[in-house]
């Protein structure tokens, strides 16, 4: 596993509905074959992605999961190779708005892209 393709991804004060809804979340992301691992610390669960691990249809399953769980989209700018940049700037999609044009993502993109 080379760590330079390992990316952190920060899901902070996640809510969830019931104690299901928390069950399913972690299900959810323990199918994810590109998470390598996950963490708490304080409010904060820190995903670990390996990015070589990616394909689309992974893509698309953390582009739902943090859509569904209200998780800032705007990490997930890191996932954009040459492989998904045109199906991630797809500016019909459900996610692009989150990902690229809300006030979260312009303040993402003041930062030079890094988190605050």
């Amino acid at each position: 596993m080379d760590s330079d393709q390992l990316v952190e991804l920060e899901a902070v004060r996640v809510k969830y509905y019931s104690t299901h809804d928390e069950q399913c979340f972690f299900d959810w992301l323990g199918r994810m074959e590109c998470v390598r691992r996950f963490y708490g610390r304080g409010d904060t669960l820190y995903i670990v992605i390996d990015r070589a691990l990616l394909s689309r249809r992974e893509v698309h399953d953390l582009l739902g999961f943090f859509y569904r769980y209200n998780i800032s989209m705007t990490q997930l700018r890191v996932l954009e190779t040459p492989e998904f940049s045109s199906f991630l700037r797809d500016r019909d999609a459900y996610w692009n708005y989150r990902m690229f044009r809300s006030k979260d993502a312009a303040a993402w993109v003041a930062r030079g892209g890094v988190q605050s």
